[in-house]
């Protein structure tokens, strides 16, 4: 059984498709022309239209305040 997860481990790199997709639409929301999103460590930056990279902040899962309303109701 480990030889057989090993061998799956080279498949590619695992991706948050999440927190991107989290970041892409809400910049559109806050009306930021975002035309793409990208991670970087524990980093999330959205590309503008020129095609520089600015930072954009999420909150850490677990310290997002409407999950926590939500926990305690």
């Amino acid at each position: 059984m480990i030889a057989e997860t090993r061998s799956l481990l080279p498949l590619g790199t695992i991706r948050d498709v999440t927190s991107l997709s989290a970041a892409y639409v809400l910049a559109r929301l806050l009306d930021t022309p975002a035309t793409g999103v990208i991670a970087h460590q524990h980093r999330m930056f959205i590309q503008l239209p020129t095609g520089a990279f600015a930072a954009w902040p999420l909150a850490a899962r677990h310290g997002c305040a409407h999950v926590d309303v939500a926990l305690s109701s």
